[in-house]
């Protein structure tokens, strides 16, 4: 909601009235329990219901992280922490992500109290730093998953990615993570390891302990996650990281010869929610027409990799990350009117429209005018 509001500078939509979804709280017995929802008789501004969202996930376990109930982003780690013990260190960074936005659209006093919260789950996060990179998660047993004393799992992507996406820690502390997270890049089956290594098969810690080792959430690419690493990897600034993760993500490169598609077995125009690392299906694609990380690469691509951002009715433009930007076009419709963007190294940050450069400037208003914008940003 955050995002949305951000994009389209439309606060109006806080104010606006929904209702809930009621539901009995699951017995003890109980893990799940498909129903027909019905709803409730309470009916509440959009800005509460995304209140009432974060209070009930903000429940901190004994090392002041969130708790990861019946798993969190991995759906698959669902038995670490059934018996109320479990702490997740990417949800606790996630929350964090999720808080910090949060509180531009609320009060001073109630994001005076958020950013309490946040700064807490911070130092919390702290000590989740172990042998040089952030853990995964404390499990129900007691166990830190993401440390050298995992037997596996022992470096985890998300947590190093997310990391990097909220600045947790010291720089010191990002680079080292980055550091490892760089280790899970396996260019031999052209993908980005959700983690390493897998499980095999003999403890369980969800269903993802019966997923083969190197498929799917077991040690493949979900590629999802993926796409937050090159994210990060745009955040760090490292840009010759983030054009070699972008062309593995790219399904084109996939399928540009007959040897790399007849191991991709994936169509060239559809990102693949997955990419095996098993050793008898190396550089093979999962499922395909399925994944949420079209958008995010989409997202990635377009404003942290080309540098372009819609903030309400302006366009906002950073350098450019991505190779070769200058032969590089970007068309955006807005309101009848065409906005035709190319790149130029010059030397000096600025755009230049109308044949006129302005330098030292990041921001155009946007127009609502028929007929077409040449916009170059200059950097």
């Amino acid at each position: 909601v955050c995002e949305y509001v951000e994009h389209t500078g439309d606060e109006s939509i806080l104010s606006e009235k929904a209702y809930y979804l009621a539901s009995r709280p699951l017995e003890d017995h109980e893990e799940a329990r498909l129903e027909h929802g019905k709803y409730s008789e309470a009916r509440e501004t959009l800005l509460l219901h995304l209140q009432r969202a974060i209070d009930s996930a903000i429940v901190t376990g004994e090392h002041g992280l969130l708790l990861i109930g019946g798993g969190d982003w991995n759906d698959a780690l669902n038995e670490i922490g059934l018996r109320g013990r479990g702490e997740s260190v990417w949800l606790t960074q996630f929350a964090i992500a999720v808080i910090e936005k949060f509180c531009a659209y609320i009060d001073d006093d109630s994001a005076k109290r958020y950013r309490k919260v946040a700064d807490k789950l911070r130092r919390a996060l702290d000590k989740a730093y172990i042998d040089g990179r952030w853990a995964r998660a404390f499990t129900d047993d007691r166990e830190w998953l993401g440390t050298d004393k995992t037997a596996a799992c022992k470096t985890d992507l998300i947590c190093q990615s997310w990391a990097e996406i909220i600045r947790a820690g010291t720089e010191e502390m990002r680079q080292s993570a980055m550091k490892a997270a760089k280790e899970l890049v396996d260019l031999n089956a052209g993908a980005v390891k959700l983690f390493s290594p897998p499980f095999d098969g003999g403890r369980r810690y969800g269903y993802i302990s019966s997923y083969p080792e190197g498929v799917r959430e077991n040690g493949g690419q979900y590629t999802h996650a993926a796409v937050w690493y090159l994210l990060a990897c745009c955040k760090a600034g490292d840009k010759q990281q983030a054009n070699k993760v972008l062309k593995l993500l790219n399904p084109v490169e996939r399928c540009c010869d007959s040897d790399k598609n007849a191991a991709y077995k994936g169509e060239p125009y559809v990102l693949a929610g997955d990419v095996y690392t098993n050793k008898d299906n190396v550089g093979r694609a999962g499922w395909t027409w399925y994944t949420g990380s079209a958008a995010w690469l989409y997202k990635v691509i377009v404003e942290e990799m080309l540098g372009v951002k819609k903030r309400g009715e302006t366009l906002e433009f950073s350098p450019p990350m991505i190779d070769n930007a200058e032969r590089v076009k970007l068309r955006y419709e807005y309101e009848g009117t065409l906005y035709v963007i190319g790149f130029e190294n010059t030397g000096s940050r600025g755009i230049r429209t109308g044949g006129v450069n302005y330098t030292n400037s990041s921001v155009l208003p946007l127009k609502r005018q028929r007929g077409e914008v040449n916009v170059t940003v200059l950097f």
